[in-house]
């Protein structure tokens, strides 16, 4: 098996609804994404992916969260108080959530632009330089 990960960094914003301490609070974090794809077999150039394709891939996703708010759907009288770049979740948009999120729209690309044999291995995102969620299936 051939692993291939790329680091992406992106400042976001966030507000935690339902946490009780200070994550409750809108705050900021500059992420740290990593992703990590797989394969049983090389392409024609000898890789798993040029690492300039998966820039390509992850980027269409994340470029829009540069400087974004992130929160929960539910957090209703917040949405309508925000005059800012909004992207809302089911969910408090934790790290975890962020890595599930990534994780699903990168599969779906890659089905639909048949990078055969290539899949997501997992998505780990850094709040801080110690602090960090992971997801795989």
């Amino acid at each position: 098996m051939y692993y291939l990960t790329k680091v992406f960094e992106v400042p976001i914003a966030h507000r935690l609804s339902k946490h009780l301490g200070r994550c409750h609070l809108f705050h900021g974090h500059n992420l740290k994404i990593e992703v990590t794809i797989n394969s049983y077999r090389l392409d024609l150039n000898d890789m798993v992916m040029d690492f300039s394709e998966l820039k390509k891939l992850v980027n269409s996703i994340i470029d829009p969260w540069d400087h974004g708010m992130f929160i929960n759907k539910c957090d209703k009288e917040m949405i309508e108080k925000l005059d800012c770049d909004l992207h809302i979740f089911d969910s408090d948009p934790t790290s975890e959530v962020l890595c599930k999120y990534l994780y699903d729209k990168l599969t779906k690309i890659l089905k639909g632009v048949g990078w055969g044999g290539v899949v997501i291995h997992s998505i780990s995102i850094w709040e801080t330089e110690n602090s960090k969620s992971t997801y795989s299936d």
